[in-house]
């Protein structure tokens, strides 16, 4: 994301926050990250974070509500997280499990033809969401947020459905701050929709 593009997106990150607040009080960032405390993460990570989620949590904050219903603050990641993002993330594209129970269920609902060539086996030891942080969970799904944070997806925003029936591992958004606008859009929509 280009640097004019992250400045365009917080200020209208905070314009938002600053609506759904006025809404619900419930609304609400967690505190901002200093540089210290992002320099000291990104120790522990072993890499770089991510510019446009590191710049959120420096200019807009670390947990509180924001993408997804429950965005992680930098602190609750422990040590066994931080191992598997320091993995290289495994995927090119979007993946299902290939195990016969998966594909039958896929066959079932209808969605095996349009994922096929997406049941691909991973070599041993190799987890779709190696080289990922887990960011944040939809309130009441087995989905889950995850953070793309080093080699050509880093930034990417893909979703962990492996826990639901037929679910994989999907590609979300280009980078954090646009997954982050479109889910507080919605949100703020869906109030001014009453």
């Amino acid at each position: 994301m280009a640097p004019e593009a992250i400045e365009a997106a917080i200020i209208e990150l905070r314009d938002v926050w600053v609506a759904l607040g006025q809404r619900s009080a419930r609304w609400k960032p967690g505190p901002r990250r200093s540089e210290d405390s992002l320099r000291e993460f990104e120790q522990r990570l072993g890499a770089p974070l991510p510019i446009g989620y590191r710049t959120y949590l420096r200019e807009i904050g670390d947990g509180g509500r924001g993408l997804a219903d429950a965005p992680r603050p930098l602190h609750e990641f422990t040590a066994d997280e931080i191992e598997r993002a320091r993995k290289p993330f495994p995927l090119t594209r979007a993946w299902y499990s290939p195990d016969p129970f998966n594909i039958k269920l896929c066959k079932k609902f209808g969605l095996y033809d349009e994922r096929k060539d997406l049941f691909v086996e991973l070599p041993e030891g190799v987890e779709p969401t190696d080289g990922t942080l887990l960011i944040g969970a939809p309130t009441g799904t087995h989905e889950y947020h995850v953070l793309v944070v080093a080699g050509p997806h880093a930034g990417e925003v893909w979703v962990d459905a492996t826990g639901e029936d037929t679910g994989g591992v999907t590609p979300l958004a280009p980078d954090f701050l646009s997954a982050s606008l479109d889910y507080l859009r919605a949100i703020l929509a869906d109030y001014e929709a009453g």
